[in-house]
Order: C-alpha cells, then structure tokens, then sequence
C-alpha cells in the first residue's frame, strides 16, 4: 500500500546497535562525571583521561557488553565506598538514599556479568529504576528543603541624592 512504509530488520539492527553504543557511551560519561565530582578533582586533564580510557576499552574490546559491564561495576564501586564514608562522616539521610541509590546501580550492572538470560536484564532493570526513583526522590527532597528555607528580608537603605 501506498503511505505505508516498515523498517529493515537490517536497519533496525544497525539503528538499535547504535542506540546501544550511544547509551553505553553517556552512561559512562555520567558515572565519570560523578566520581569526577565526588573526589572533588579541578584537574581536567584527569577527566578527559578517564574519558578516553573508557572509550578506548569500548573500542578495542571484542565483548563491548561485558566490557561495559564490568567498567561500570568498577567506577559504580568507587562512587558506592565514597557515598559510604560520607554516610558514616555525618549520618545524613539523603546521603543514605543516594548510597542505597549507588548500591541498586551497582547490583544493576553486576548482573548482568554473572547471568546473561532475559530474566537477569529485566531484573537489573527493575533495580536499576528503583535506584533512579530514589535519586529522584533525594532531588525532590533538597529541591523542597531548599524551598523552605526563607530568605532574609531585604534592608531598604535611603539613598541621598
């Protein structure tokens, strides 16, 4: 029919690869950017260097699956002991919930490593939504403490002219 048009298996595999490939590449980049930021580093040159570490290994390596995998359980554990620590500093409540946050991401994507059945993805999957869900719920939290704070009034000085 005439208007109708349907899509390659062939395109769709190379669209869903690329898909794929995009979402490995910004899902590191955003945990490089975190651990970036929870060692406190003003150094830019370490953040390029981890970036381009990490795409070199997706790069050169023949199972980009589990590379991505087991890079992202890595630098997830880094992120985890760090939001630990801060937890046992100062016993803060959203520090829980972002750490618990860490560790659902963390078991999210060590899953997959051990078990690669359909069942073990849709399961990191579910976990890895509930730990999105408590990173949104910490968000709302300080969005809305922030909110109640007031704000000092402000002092009206007389100007001479």
């Amino acid at each position: 029919e005439e208007g109708v048009r349907g899509i390659a298996l062939d395109n769709l595999n190379l669209d869903g690869t690329f898909g794929v490939s995009i979402y490995m590449a910004l899902f590191t980049i955003g945990l490089i950017t975190i651990l970036y930021t929870t060692f406190k580093t003003k150094c830019w040159q370490i953040y390029s260097l981890l970036v381009l570490i990490s795409l070199l290994i997706f790069k050169l390596c023949g199972n980009k699956t589990l590379s991505f995998y087991a890079f992202s359980t890595i630098l997830l554990l880094y992120i985890c002991i760090h939001y630990a620590k801060e937890y046992i500093k100062y016993y803060n409540g959203k520090t829980a919930l972002i750490f618990i946050a860490f560790i659902l991401l963390l078991l999210s994507t060590m899953g997959p490593i051990f078990s690669n059945t359909y069942n073990t993805y849709v399961l990191s999957d579910i976990i890895e939504l509930g730990a999105y869900l408590l990173i949104s719920a910490s968000l709302f939290l300080t969005i809305r403490k922030t909110n109640n704070i007031k704000k000092p009034a402000m002092i009206k000085q007389k100007t001479t002219d």
